[in-house]
């Protein structure tokens, strides 16, 4: 397993190195972390779902996420998969609850098919419309398309 706390650290590092200003004052590049979170997996990616206990998720999955946002990345990548039944692009719990009390406009997008993903389990909306829609009124602001 990684160590949340060197995780975090190491993603507030390379965030501050790739956000410095130009002569300008601009961010050279806006920085998103990913695939947020509790994603370790590249089969039957985006129909998973992992039951993760409370503790869990604030000692192990969301310690290394909370860490680097004090370094001020522009957002996340939600990840594919689900964690207690609630798809990470659509779930409130990790992104708006979590995610934005560390930085209230964070932006969040998905990786591509993520919204597609929510017409199969473990949601299975009914159709393009429903999908898109459970996103956005949980917390992803944009879906990067199929």
């Amino acid at each position: 397993s990684e160590d949340p706390f060197l995780s975090g650290t190491y993603a507030a590092q390379m965030v501050s190195g790739m956000q410095q200003q130009d002569e300008k004052g601009y961010k050279k590049t806006a920085a998103y972390l990913k695939h947020y979170t509790a994603y370790s997996t590249e089969a039957n990616r985006g129909h998973d779902t992992y039951n993760i206990s409370q503790y869990d998720f604030f000692d192990t999955y969301l310690a290394q996420y909370k860490l680097a946002f004090t370094a001020q990345p522009t957002g996340v990548m939600c990840s594919y998969n689900a964690e207690n039944g609630r798809p990470s692009c659509a779930n409130d719990f990790i992104l708006n609850q979590q995610l934005r009390s560390w930085k209230p406009d964070a932006h969040v997008t998905t990786d591509c098919g993520a919204v597609n993903n929510l017409k199969g389990p473990p949601v299975n909306a009914p159709d393009d419309a429903h999908a898109a829609a459970m996103a956005l009124m949980n917390g992803t602001d944009l879906e990067m398309g199929d």
